[in-house]
């Protein structure tokens, strides 16, 4: 199983769902349903200084790798699918990395769309009928550690919620 985060530029603001149709699209190798944009190179630029491709990675060190597998890339689009933990450690700072590049950021695993901060003031123009998660923390369950730790414990699960800190920039506890 893994974290997957999708991107790609939009003009206009867009819903949860509409992002959902697109990422189906993608998934399904239908990249005319984004246009291409030079901001995708950079961004992917700006990933590789700190994550390189899996295929960059050295064998002894795959280890550390956050990603479950290549890229999924064209020239409109870029789909990111990690390891849990790293999704779950790493998800924030993609998000404000592709905000910084004026992408949008859907995350299939809440069905939640991550506008820029350009389209969210188009947004404020013009608003939609549907929530953007735009400028919320990332929210996840608990791992499956987490679960496990606790019911080994005798800990009564609750409903937990776990926010996402950028692993980059953040300063230690």
């Amino acid at each position: 199983m893994s974290f997957d985060l999708s991107f790609w530029y939009e003009d206009q603001p867009i819903t949860a769902e509409q992002a959902l149709q697109v990422y189906e699209q993608l998934c399904e190798s239908n990249d005319t349903v984004v246009k291409p944009h030079p901001n995708i190179a950079l961004f992917l630029q700006a990933v590789s200084q700190h994550y390189p491709p899996i295929s960059d990675y050295p064998e002894e060190k795959l280890e550390e790798c956050p990603w479950s597998v290549q890229w999924d890339v064209t020239s409109g689009s870029v789909i990111f699918c990690m390891t849990w933990p790293a999704g779950r450690n790493l998800a924030t700072h993609f998000i404000q990395l592709a905000h910084e590049h004026d992408l949008v950021c859907y995350n299939p695993q809440r069905s939640e769309v991550y506008l820029p901060p350009s389209l969210l003031d188009l947004q404020e123009m013009h608003p939609y009928e549907h929530e953007t998660a735009s400028s919320r923390p990332i929210e996840v369950w608990p791992s499956w550690r987490e679960v496990e730790a606790a019911l080994n414990r005798g800990t009564p699960i609750k409903r937990e919620t776990f926010l996402l800190k950028d692993p980059v920039n953040s300063e230690e506890e």
